[in-house]
């Protein structure tokens, strides 16, 4: 099954798609926000609830383990290259990219980065995947902006609406997560890559929430 797996990604050799390990709510929204830009998504988890409510948003889903044999074999990978790995558990992200590394390489697989109280008990320890969204946007981190109001919004950037014309408007709390260029493809911020917008792309990007302003930005 791996090497059908890698069959699947020579007969893409770019595949843009991705699969996102956890279905909770603000996954959900990610994905929405990918999906809605033309790319495949798929979102795996073995929280039943979670899983339901992402194929009544519909969304493409996986019902089982990110870390079983099971899982690589059956899910359909047609398309897909990258994973993201956003669950509230380290260890289950950072086993979620071992696991799918053998699939995409260890070049195509993010985590979130480290919680700040497992840091110091697990300094020998190091994430298999490569950072998301940068150093610190970990998943309490990020649970609480969305708690907060915070939404995922696209936001097509043009001429007369450039990268910094957004940063003012949002005060630079806006936190990006990826760039969809015009050929669709899919560029994801991380701690060791950040991907230059320009006219002509999407970005992606969790907002806080706004009070009083307008914005050309699409809330998902």
């Amino acid at each position: 099954a791996i090497p059908f797996a890698r069959w699947l990604k020579v007969a893409h050799p770019n595949p843009q798609g991705i699969v996102i390990v956890g279905a909770h709510g603000w996954a959900r929204e990610i994905a929405s926000a990918l999906q809605e830009e033309g790319l495949t998504v798929r979102l795996v988890d073995m929280n039943w609830d979670h899983i339901s409510a992402a194929r009544m948003a519909g969304l493409k889903t996986f019902y089982g383990s990110a870390l079983s044999e099971y899982t690589l074999e059956n899910i359909e990978l047609e398309g897909i290259g990258r994973l993201l790995a956003m669950t509230h558990n380290d260890e289950v992200n950072s086993l979620a990219c071992l696991n799918f590394s053998e699939v995409f390489g260890r070049s195509q697989v993010f985590q979130l980065p480290f919680m700040e109280e497992n840091v110091s008990e697990r300094k020998e320890d190091s994430p298999i995947g490569r950072s998301l969204f940068g150093s610190d946007n970990h998943f309490a981190r990020l649970e609480r902006a969305f708690e907060g109001g915070a939404s995922v919004r696209r936001t097509n950037l043009t001429e007369e609406f450039d990268p910094q014309d957004f940063r003012d408007m949002h005060l630079e709390k806006a936190i990006p997560l990826f760039l969809v260029t015009e050929a669709k493809q899919l560029l994801i911020f991380s701690q060791d890559s950040t991907p230059e917008p320009r006219a002509g792309h999407t970005l992606i990007s969790l907002v806080p929430e706004e009070k009083d302003a307008s914005t050309p930005s699409r809330a998902v």
